[in-house]
């Protein structure tokens, strides 16, 4: 059984970060003829429902690089890999020393809770008011992320590389924690630092999806550095035309960009075929 996997931002979506009504209408249509589809994004599962609104995802959905993966049927998450609190605090404990600011995301109850200390930069602002007004996405502050550290599940920092390049420096050789550090798609200036569980990847994402869906088959589109764990756990991969350099080199073929309904068009004109 073959699942195919999209990347959403700067590959299924447009420079607008919308799917367009092409695409969406494409991708429902194959599905509706048997195709299996879902995605793998950075996003949380509170501004990925509001973008798909409308595409029909038939398989659980990869969110934050493989931290969680929503089962949209059973309407739960069903996979979530948690840092370790020694690790967390450690990572605080960092931040606070060098005044650092960003997001913390946690699991409570079964939902996933995101914290901010302070909003102290113009790109932070950006970000929250963004997911906030556009995706109705709800943020909690609280004085120190150290008071809500238990079941954290990703630190998310956006800034200049140069701001950020120091902290990168002092954590990236720790052992118990993965690391993404990539240029925003939506600007040449701003760059996000991630950070998560060894066990949250979308490689890993995929490959639990292979072992309790039964999918045997993966075909996964991308377009940036934190899809390299994506096309590692993928038969067949396929970088948009947008995509970074170093993609480019790990796939199989360039589809179209994501401004040109790459995906969409790649799936209408070879969905069914042997691969």
């Amino acid at each position: 059984m073959i699942l195919y996997v999209s990347d959403l931002d700067g590959t299924l979506l447009n420079k607008n970060a919308k799917l367009t009504d092409y695409s969406q209408k494409t991708i429902n249509q194959l599905m509706e003829t048997g195709m299996n589809f879902t995605v793998a994004t950075a996003r949380t599962y509170a501004t990925v429902s509001k973008i798909l609104n409308g595409l029909n995802v038939n398989a659980p959905i990869i969110l934050m690089n493989g931290a969680l993966i929503r089962d949209l049927q059973k309407d739960e998450y069903v996979y979530s890999a948690i840092i370790d609190n020694s690790v967390s605090k450690n990572i605080i404990t960092i931040i606070h020393e060098m005044k650092l600011y960003g997001f913390m995301y946690t699991i409570q109850n079964g939902d996933m809770v995101p914290y901010y200390e302070e909003i102290a930069t113009p790109e932070m602002r950006a970000f929250y008011e963004e997911r906030k007004n556009r995706y109705y996405k709800q943020f909690l502050q609280t004085s120190d992320f150290g008071l809500v550290n238990d079941n954290s599940l990703y630190f998310s920092f956006i800034n200049k590389k140069e701001n950020l390049m120091p902290f990168y420096d002092k954590i990236k050789d720790f052992q118990d924690i993965k690391l993404t550090f990539y240029r925003d798609v939506y600007s040449d200036d701003l760059w996000y630092l991630e950070i998560f569980s060894p066990n949250a990847s979308k490689e890993n994402a995929v490959n639990f999806l292979k072992s309790q869906y039964g999918y045997d088959k993966i075909i996964c589109f991308g377009d940036n550095l934190n899809d390299i764990s994506l096309f590692n756990a993928s038969n067949r991969k396929y970088a948009v035309e947008n995509a970074a350099v170093e993609l480019k080199q790990l796939a199989d073929e360039i589809v179209g960009s994501n401004d040109s309904d790459g995906v969409a068009k790649f799936l209408k004109d070879n969905y069914g075929k042997d691969f």
